[in-house]
């Protein structure tokens, strides 16, 4: 291993423990703003100077982020992978972009085995039910040993720390309603889906979702956004939001399963086709 390896890997350790002192350091005013926040709640008389207190430091403290770190150089050529994995994806072109970087026709790409591992991490997040993050850490040199192994276990990892930031944003808005007080991030009431309208037809939506459908390989799961194969309403695309409404046109408005207004649509077309046919 050379020198600049090694120097590289130690940056790389000190960066994560710091990171993980970070994260100790929130976890642990978390769990303390928590008990106060409970504490208060509990409190048949409390004086309106401390409840006053209480609920600021309740609802202002638990979205306090943690410090982030300064990505080091490794870092930034690691997202760059990451995105270009994810641009590859969704045009459909990484078996053939793994040939040539097999091949050698992609000199821009200095680590083969750091393409590799962005490769497996990103085709593996729809599957594992993670959503998209900054991809911070970078894998080691040591882990890029077995890129499609390391994958396999980061998002293991990440979709734990996803599961545990979902709990906290829901606990921490049943306490924010314990205190009358708004969910942190919102700034009014949002009416249901099946209560809203979009600016495109019904015939619109329709020519949308059956572009969608023909694409190979397609799954109901890639009209959700957090899927690495999601195509954006901007660029063309429809989403799990959408169809809800389109149901709701077809159907009329009424609160629905996803799957009930998934077979609304998908008997729409179906008609649709018949009729055209």
């Amino acid at each position: 291993m050379s020198v600049v390896e090694r120097k590289e890997q130690q940056r790389e350790r000190k960066r994560r423990q710091a990171q993980a002192r970070r994260d100790r350091k929130r976890a642990a005013q978390l769990a303390q703003d928590q008990n106060a926040a409970i504490e208060a709640a509990q409190n048949e008389n409390p004086q309106p100077q401390q409840e006053e207190r209480t609920e600021t430091i309740m609802i202002t403290n638990f979205d306090q982020a943690a410090e982030p770190a300064t990505p080091t150089e490794r870092d930034k050529r690691w997202q760059g992978c990451c995105r270009l994995a994810v641009n590859l994806l969704h045009s459909n072109q990484i078996a053939q972009f793994v040939t040539d970087l097999h091949a050698g026709r992609v000199p821009q790409v200095t680590e083969p085995a750091m393409m590799t591992a962005a490769i497996s991490l990103v085709s593996g997040m729809s599957g594992a039910g993670v959503k998209r993050w900054d991809w911070l850490p970078a894998p080691s040199v040591e882990e890029l040993a077995d890129p499609a192994a390391w994958a396999e276990r980061r998002l293991a990892e990440r979709r734990v720390v996803q599961d545990e930031a979902e709990r906290i944003r829901r606990q921490q808005q049943k306490v924010a309603r314990a205190f009358g007080q708004p969910p942190s991030g919102g700034s009014g009431t949002i009416n249901p889906v099946y209560l809203q309208k979009l600016k495109y037809s019904l015939e619109e939506l329709a020519r949308r979702l059956e572009q969608a459908m023909s694409k190979e390989g397609f799954r109901r799961e890639d009209l959700d956004h957090r899927s690495p194969n999601y195509i954006s309403v901007a660029k063309g695309g429809i989403s799990n939001k959408q169809i809800t409404i389109m149901a709701c046109m077809i159907a009329g408005r009424a609160p629905r399963s996803f799957d009930e207004s998934w077979n609304i649509v998908t008997d729409f077309l179906d008609k649709r086709r018949a009729e055209k046919s």
